[in-house]
Formats: structure tokens, sequence, C-alpha cells
């Protein structure tokens, strides 16, 4: 099927209105449209196959899917444009075109804009997508709007390596700021929203995950000077801020900005979000952050997370170790322990098992248990108490088992 082709048939497939498709500014121009002919406005906060969640201002409304003859909403729309990701060439002008319309028709006019902004980076010169963004010439050039100021379009690369003046993208869920190349801040804008959206589809309907409301912020730092190092690491997420801020001035690495993105969207779903009151035990934050950046595959613009690929790795520093961490002390790891230099690998490595073990070890065997001791943390229950009690943990069973899966998957 020919790209034009399937962005039809999944835009069809939405049923998404023209002139009612969402836009970024307002998180309650969503739409449903009922059997009855009423319609409906807030923001879909949650679907799944039974319901949509509608957030009006502070009240949440259920409504049965036996009622509703279409809905449209930016979840919906950010989804059908990265499942159109999928057969796209990230560098062909043509898709670009063709993605960009497609973006401006589900109302994801940030992603519109970065996608007309990739076809500048390949044909700087680029008439339709200088008017698409509303640029002006000047004489023979075109003038683009950076860092706050009208600039030449031929001297903007130049002025985005400072990190002062660096790139600045607005995705659905992000606000990207970064001095690496304009091709690699484009390929980020659409890999930020790929791990989104992977994220909701892992856990989402377990877990009962509503859709964010604040944009998330994401700086990557192209030079250590301008990088504001926290403890000598590499990459770090601040709550405070809303904020992941990474080194990459050896070289942008995905398996980071995966790794620490994914603490982000936790907090978001977990602390942020109003209705939960999340207690996160470190040990399942920095677990999962593992689990989604052990899991991620792919190319730029075209991340994937395939759960099926494990970390060999980690699961050979824990069965490599003279001593292994006992059961007890693993859930009773907090934040603070994964900093201190003592045993940090081992630490890492048996977080990330223990939550490799419980999704998919014993052939899915404790997943329902361990998903059910995930929804009691994010509504604040998630001692080692709590998880012993969700799983029916006898722990001298459970933790043989436990090893025997480590040393399997560890050869």
């Amino acid at each position: 099927m020919s790209l034009l082709n399937t962005l039809i048939s999944l835009l069809a497939a939405i049923a998404t209105p023209v002139g009612l498709s969402p836009g970024n500014d307002d998180l309650e121009s969503d739409r449903v449209q009922l059997l009855s002919g009423k319609e409906l406005s807030g923001h879909a906060v949650y679907e799944d196959r039974k319901l949509v969640l509608l957030r009006k201002g502070s009240k949440v409304r259920e409504i049965t899917h036996d009622k509703i003859e279409s809905v449209t909403s930016r979840a919906r729309g950010i989804r059908t444009l990265m499942k159109a990701l999928d057969g796209y060439d990230a560098w062909r002008v043509s898709d670009n075109e063709a993605l960009a319309r497609q973006a401006e028709e589900l109302g994801l006019q940030d992603e519109a804009h970065n996608l007309w902004w990739r076809v500048l980076a390949v044909e700087p010169e680029n008439v339709t997508a200088h008017e698409a963004l509303g640029h002006k010439r000047s004489g023979k050039r075109w003038k683009v709007v950076h860092a706050g100021r009208k600039v030449r379009m031929d001297s903007v690369r130049e002025l985005a390596r400072d990190f002062g003046k660096a790139w600045e993208f607005s995705t659905s869920h992000f606000d990207l700021r970064t001095n690496l190349s304009l091709e690699q801040a484009l390929d980020l804008t659409l890999d930020l929203e790929r791990l989104y959206v992977e994220f909701y589809r892992l856990f989402a309907h377990e877990l009962r995950l509503f859709e964010t409301e604040e944009r998330m912020q994401v700086y990557i730092h192209s030079d250590a000077s301008s990088f504001p190092e926290q403890s000598g690491e590499s990459g770090y997420f601040k709550g405070d801020l809303n904020r992941v801020t990474i080194d990459a001035s050896k070289g942008l690495v995905m398996y980071l900005v995966v790794h620490e993105v994914t603490h982000q969207l936790i907090y978001n779903t977990a602390v942020e979000e109003h209705t939960r009151h999340g207690a996160i035990p470190g040990w399942v934050d920095e677990g999962l952050a593992e689990y989604m950046a052990g899991s991620y595959q792919g190319i730029p613009a075209r991340l994937v997370i395939d759960t099926e690929s494990l970390r060999h790795s980690w699961f050979r520093v824990q069965a490599d170790a003279k001593k292994p961490l006992s059961l007890s002390r693993v859930l009773n790891l907090s934040g603070g322990d994964f900093a201190a230099s003592s045993h940090r690998q081992l630490k890492y490595a048996q977080v990330y098992t223990l939550v490799c073990f419980c999704l998919q070890g014993q052939e899915g065997r404790y997943r329902k248990a361990f998903m059910l001791f995930l929804n009691g943390a994010y509504d604040g229950k998630g001692s080692s108490t709590d998880f012993k009690s969700a799983l029916a943990v006898k722990k001298k069973r459970f933790e043989e088992q436990w090893r025997g899966y480590v040393l399997q998957i560890a050869g």
C-alpha cells in the first residue's frame, strides 16, 4: 500500500472531522459524538475497549462505547500519526509533506510544525514548508523566527549550536530544547512521542493511566560546558522542574534518554496526575526505567520498545555476583541508594531483573499480581509489605524462582 493510501486509511479509521480536530493549546477540545446526537467536549484522558473517560474541568465523565458514535481526540490523533511513521522515510520530502498535512488534519499543530521543519532540513528553500511555517522572504533570503528574533535561514544552524539559542521544538506531550544538529532535534521530537505511546501501550490499561496534561521538558546538551552537572550523572530527571537533562557532548545515547524519560512518565502519571497519589518505591522507578531502556531498539525517528529483547548484561551481573542483594534488600532500595557508589551496578541489575521476572518470568505467572501491586503504588501503597501481599509471596520460594530465571537468561 502506498504511503498516501495508508494515510487516507488511517484518517478514515478514527473518524476525525477536520473542523473538530483537537488543538494542542486546548486540552478540552476533544469531542465525543453520542448516538443520541449529543456532542460532548472535554479532554479524553482514558480510553479502552469498553469506555471513554472525558474530563471537563475537575469532573470526569464515564461514557461506554455502546453509546458513542465517534471520538475525536488528541490521544487518538497522536497514536494514528505514530502508526503512520512505520511506513515513512524520515528524510524524504514528499513523506514529510504528507505527514505534516495529516498532522494538521488531526489537529496536531506542533507535530505539523516539526514535520514542515523536516522538509526544510532537506530542502532549505522549500517554499511550501516556509509558507506553512509562516516564514517571510527578505530579498532572496528566507527569515525564520529563532530564539525570539528573526534570522536568516542560512545562519540558524550556527546560532543553534549555542545552548542559549538552542533549537526549541514542542510536541503533543514534550518541550524539547537542544543544541544538537537540526536533524537530531527533529528525530527526537518523533522518538519522544513514540516513547510516550509505547509506555501507554504497555501499561495504560492495566494501570488505568490518564493522559498527561502538562508538557514535559527535555533538555539535551551537545556541549559539556552548558550541561548543569548533578552528582557526576550524565543524565537525570528532576520532578520539581518536570525536566529531563542529558549530557550528549560525547554523542547522544538513546538508552539514557529512554531511561530518564521513563522516570518522567512515571512521575507525571503517578504524582502529577491529580487523581493519583503515587508513592513509587525507588526499586520500581529504576527497574521500570531500565526495563524500557533495555527494550529500546530502532533507528533515529523510529524508536521501538521490544520487551522480548532483554539486556543480558544485567542478568550476567547478578548471576556472577558473589553475594547478590536479598529480595528484602532490593524491595527496600530508595532513590538515593542508586546514587551511592557502593554496589551500584548490582542494584541496577537486580531491580531490572526483578521487574523482568515479575512481568515476564514463569510464563507471566506473576504479571497480573505485579500490576495489582503497581496500581497500589500509584495510589500510595508501594511498600515491601504491599509487594509481598499483592504477589502472595513466600519469600524463599519466590527468591529461588527469581534466581533460577536470572541464571537461565544469563546463560
